[in-house]
Protein backbone atom coordinates (compact mmCIF):
# COMPACT_ATOMS: atom_id res chain seq x y z
CA UNK A 1 0.00 0.00 0.00
CA UNK A 2 1.25 3.58 -0.78
CA UNK A 3 -0.12 6.76 0.64
CA UNK A 4 2.27 9.20 -1.81
CA UNK A 5 0.68 12.41 -0.75
CA UNK A 6 1.17 11.61 3.18
CA UNK A 7 -2.51 12.33 3.64
CA UNK A 8 -3.81 12.22 7.28
CA UNK A 9 -7.15 11.42 8.13
CA UNK A 10 -9.25 11.39 11.23
CA UNK A 11 -11.89 8.73 11.59
CA UNK A 12 -14.77 10.22 13.47
CA UNK A 13 -16.64 7.77 15.61
CA UNK A 14 -19.18 6.95 18.27
CA UNK A 15 -19.63 3.66 20.71
CA UNK A 16 -20.65 0.79 19.05
CA UNK A 17 -20.42 2.18 15.23
CA UNK A 18 -18.56 -0.46 14.17
CA UNK A 19 -15.09 1.31 14.81
CA UNK A 20 -13.38 -1.50 15.55
CA UNK A 21 -14.56 -3.91 12.64
CA UNK A 22 -13.70 -1.05 10.55
CA UNK A 23 -9.89 -0.54 12.47
CA UNK A 24 -9.44 -4.18 11.80
CA UNK A 25 -10.21 -3.85 8.13
CA UNK A 26 -7.87 -1.19 7.65
CA UNK A 27 -4.99 -2.68 9.80
CA UNK A 28 -5.15 -5.95 7.25
CA UNK A 29 -4.28 -3.43 4.51
CA UNK A 30 -1.81 -1.40 6.44
CA UNK A 31 -0.08 -2.59 9.43
CA UNK A 32 -0.53 -4.90 12.38
CA UNK A 33 -1.83 -2.91 15.33
CA UNK A 34 0.33 -2.63 18.47
CA UNK A 35 -0.46 -0.77 21.70
CA UNK A 36 1.50 0.84 24.50
CA UNK A 37 1.33 -0.73 28.10
CA UNK A 38 1.96 3.22 29.25
CA UNK A 39 -0.09 4.57 26.50
CA UNK A 40 -2.86 6.10 29.25
CA UNK A 41 0.10 8.31 31.04
CA UNK A 42 2.39 9.09 27.59
CA UNK A 43 -1.30 10.72 26.49
CA UNK A 44 -1.41 12.77 29.25
CA UNK A 45 1.49 14.50 27.90
CA UNK A 46 1.71 14.10 24.61
CA UNK A 47 -1.69 14.86 22.29
CA UNK A 48 0.61 15.74 19.24
CA UNK A 49 2.13 11.80 19.83
CA UNK A 50 -1.10 10.83 19.61
CA UNK A 51 -1.65 12.15 16.91
CA UNK A 52 0.91 10.43 14.82
CA UNK A 53 -0.31 7.11 14.98
CA UNK A 54 -1.92 5.14 12.46
CA UNK A 55 -4.84 3.00 13.17
CA UNK A 56 -5.59 3.40 17.55
CA UNK A 57 -7.84 1.42 19.59
CA UNK A 58 -8.27 4.18 21.78
CA UNK A 59 -7.20 7.55 23.27
CA UNK A 60 -5.39 5.31 25.39
CA UNK A 61 -3.63 2.92 22.86
CA UNK A 62 -1.37 4.59 20.08
CA UNK A 63 1.47 3.32 18.20
CA UNK A 64 3.97 5.89 16.73
CA UNK A 65 4.27 4.77 12.86
CA UNK A 66 4.21 6.87 9.94
CA UNK A 67 0.58 8.88 10.03
CA UNK A 68 -1.90 7.88 8.25
CA UNK A 69 -5.49 7.46 10.11
CA UNK A 70 -6.26 8.45 13.59
CA UNK A 71 -9.67 7.22 15.47
CA UNK A 72 -11.53 9.64 17.01
CA UNK A 73 -13.56 8.86 20.05
CA UNK A 74 -16.49 12.17 20.42
CA UNK A 75 -16.63 11.39 24.09
CA UNK A 76 -12.86 12.16 24.10
CA UNK A 77 -12.16 14.52 21.59
CA UNK A 78 -14.09 16.84 23.20
CA UNK A 79 -11.82 17.90 26.19
CA UNK A 80 -9.23 18.38 23.34
CA UNK A 81 -8.65 20.36 20.06
CA UNK A 82 -11.92 20.52 18.71
CA UNK A 83 -11.50 23.60 16.40
CA UNK A 84 -11.43 22.81 12.67
CA UNK A 85 -8.99 25.76 11.96
CA UNK A 86 -6.64 24.69 14.88
CA UNK A 87 -7.01 21.09 13.75
CA UNK A 88 -6.14 22.10 9.96
CA UNK A 89 -3.80 23.99 10.88
CA UNK A 90 -1.98 22.15 12.58
CA UNK A 91 -2.00 19.31 9.57
CA UNK A 92 -2.81 20.76 6.44
CA UNK A 93 -5.05 18.71 4.33
CA UNK A 94 -6.20 16.60 6.91
CA UNK A 95 -9.26 14.56 5.72
CA UNK A 96 -12.30 13.57 7.82
CA UNK A 97 -13.88 10.05 7.48
CA UNK A 98 -17.69 9.86 9.78
CA UNK A 99 -18.18 6.77 10.81
CA UNK A 100 -22.05 6.48 11.33
CA UNK A 101 -24.66 3.66 12.29
CA UNK A 102 -28.29 4.16 10.57
CA UNK A 103 -30.12 2.02 13.21
CA UNK A 104 -29.62 4.24 16.06
CA UNK A 105 -32.53 2.22 17.88
CA UNK A 106 -30.07 -0.64 17.69
CA UNK A 107 -26.78 1.27 18.40
CA UNK A 108 -28.60 2.65 21.69
CA UNK A 109 -29.22 -0.90 22.55
CA UNK A 110 -26.18 -2.38 21.79
CA UNK A 111 -24.51 0.05 23.79
CA UNK A 112 -27.12 -0.39 26.87
CA UNK A 113 -26.23 -4.33 26.04
CA UNK A 114 -22.23 -3.60 26.15
CA UNK A 115 -22.93 -1.37 29.44
CA UNK A 116 -24.95 -3.35 31.20
CA UNK A 117 -22.27 -7.07 30.30
CA UNK A 118 -19.12 -5.19 30.20
CA UNK A 119 -18.79 -6.90 26.91
CA UNK A 120 -17.38 -4.67 23.68
CA UNK A 121 -15.97 -7.11 21.41
CA UNK A 122 -15.62 -11.47 21.25
CA UNK A 123 -12.05 -13.00 20.15
CA UNK A 124 -13.96 -16.60 20.15
CA UNK A 125 -16.53 -18.81 20.03
CA UNK A 126 -16.72 -19.66 23.15
CA UNK A 127 -16.86 -15.91 24.29
CA UNK A 128 -19.20 -15.11 22.06
CA UNK A 129 -21.77 -18.22 23.33
CA UNK A 130 -21.02 -16.99 26.33
CA UNK A 131 -21.96 -13.13 26.09
CA UNK A 132 -24.72 -14.79 24.48
CA UNK A 133 -26.18 -16.58 27.23
CA UNK A 134 -25.72 -13.30 29.68
CA UNK A 135 -29.19 -12.22 31.12
CA UNK A 136 -29.58 -8.25 29.70
CA UNK A 137 -32.51 -6.22 31.46
CA UNK A 138 -31.30 -2.77 31.20
CA UNK A 139 -33.53 -0.10 33.20
CA UNK A 140 -36.28 1.75 31.02
CA UNK A 141 -34.26 5.14 32.10
CA UNK A 142 -30.91 3.17 30.71
CA UNK A 143 -32.15 2.34 27.32
CA UNK A 144 -33.42 6.33 27.25
CA UNK A 145 -29.82 7.27 28.25
CA UNK A 146 -28.14 5.43 25.59
CA UNK A 147 -30.76 6.78 22.54
CA UNK A 148 -29.57 10.17 23.73
CA UNK A 149 -25.67 9.51 23.87
CA UNK A 150 -26.00 8.17 20.58
CA UNK A 151 -27.84 10.89 18.97
CA UNK A 152 -25.51 13.70 21.25
CA UNK A 153 -22.86 11.47 19.44
CA UNK A 154 -24.10 12.29 16.03
CA UNK A 155 -24.85 15.73 16.54
CA UNK A 156 -21.44 16.66 17.97
CA UNK A 157 -19.75 15.16 14.98
CA UNK A 158 -22.20 16.97 12.39
CA UNK A 159 -22.14 20.43 13.92
CA UNK A 160 -17.91 19.77 14.22
CA UNK A 161 -17.75 18.99 10.61
CA UNK A 162 -20.24 21.53 9.93
CA UNK A 163 -19.62 22.66 6.02
CA UNK A 164 -16.39 20.64 6.31
CA UNK A 165 -16.20 18.28 3.53
CA UNK A 166 -15.83 14.38 4.62
CA UNK A 167 -16.87 10.93 3.49
CA UNK A 168 -19.48 9.48 5.90
CA UNK A 169 -19.15 5.28 6.20
CA UNK A 170 -22.05 3.24 7.82
CA UNK A 171 -22.12 0.74 9.96
CA UNK A 172 -24.29 -1.12 7.87
CA UNK A 173 -22.25 -0.63 4.80
CA UNK A 174 -19.37 -1.81 6.42
CA UNK A 175 -20.96 -4.90 7.51
CA UNK A 176 -22.71 -5.71 4.28
CA UNK A 177 -19.62 -4.22 1.88
CA UNK A 178 -16.52 -4.41 3.99
CA UNK A 179 -14.37 -4.95 0.52
CA UNK A 180 -16.36 -2.10 -1.09
CA UNK A 181 -16.02 0.16 2.00
CA UNK A 182 -12.25 0.38 2.47
CA UNK A 183 -11.88 0.47 -1.22
CA UNK A 184 -13.53 3.31 -0.56
CA UNK A 185 -11.89 4.91 2.25
CA UNK A 186 -8.33 4.16 0.21
CA UNK A 187 -9.97 6.02 -2.47
CA UNK A 188 -11.52 8.98 -0.51
CA UNK A 189 -7.17 9.32 0.87
CA UNK A 190 -5.65 8.97 -2.45
CA UNK A 191 -4.07 5.66 -1.59
CA UNK A 192 -4.20 2.79 -3.47
CA UNK A 193 -4.37 -0.81 -2.26
CA UNK A 194 -2.41 -3.23 -4.52
CA UNK A 195 -4.92 -5.72 -3.30
CA UNK A 196 -7.57 -6.31 -0.76
CA UNK A 197 -6.60 -8.27 2.14
CA UNK A 198 -10.12 -8.88 4.97
CA UNK A 199 -8.09 -10.99 7.03
CA UNK A 200 -10.13 -13.19 9.91
CA UNK A 201 -13.79 -11.50 10.12
CA UNK A 202 -14.43 -9.95 13.63
CA UNK A 203 -17.48 -11.61 15.34
CA UNK A 204 -20.56 -9.22 15.21
CA UNK A 205 -22.23 -8.86 18.55
CA UNK A 206 -25.25 -10.34 18.48
CA UNK A 207 -27.35 -10.25 22.02
CA UNK A 208 -30.98 -12.25 21.75
CA UNK A 209 -32.50 -10.16 23.57
CA UNK A 210 -31.49 -7.22 21.49
CA UNK A 211 -34.56 -7.15 18.75
CA UNK A 212 -36.92 -7.61 21.86
CA UNK A 213 -35.19 -4.25 23.42
CA UNK A 214 -35.39 -2.92 20.21
CA UNK A 215 -38.87 -2.43 20.35
CA UNK A 216 -38.95 -1.84 24.09
CA UNK A 217 -37.37 1.46 23.61
CA UNK A 218 -39.30 2.25 20.86
CA UNK A 219 -42.37 1.75 22.83
CA UNK A 220 -40.98 3.52 26.01
CA UNK A 221 -40.02 6.51 23.69
CA UNK A 222 -42.93 6.88 22.09
CA UNK A 223 -44.61 6.65 25.58
CA UNK A 224 -42.16 9.64 27.45
CA UNK A 225 -43.30 11.93 23.84
CA UNK A 226 -46.88 11.30 24.12
CA UNK A 227 -46.47 12.25 27.97
CA UNK A 228 -44.23 15.29 27.36
CA UNK A 229 -47.02 16.37 24.77
CA UNK A 230 -49.80 16.04 27.59
CA UNK A 231 -47.79 18.67 29.76
CA UNK A 232 -47.35 20.94 27.08
CA UNK A 233 -51.31 21.09 26.46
Amino acid sequence: MTNPWGCRCWLLTSPRSGSTYLQHLLNCNVVELRSSSDARDRMRHSFEEHLNSRFCTSWDDFLALDPLVTKMHCHHFGAHLVRRREIKGLFPGIRFVLLERKNVWQQAVSLAIANRTGVTHCTSDETHQSFQQMAVEPTDDELLNCLKAVRDYQAFWRNWLHSEPHLVVTYEALIEEPAQTVAGIFDYLCTSCDQLVLGVPVRKLAHPATASLVQRLKTIQSERESERQLVLH
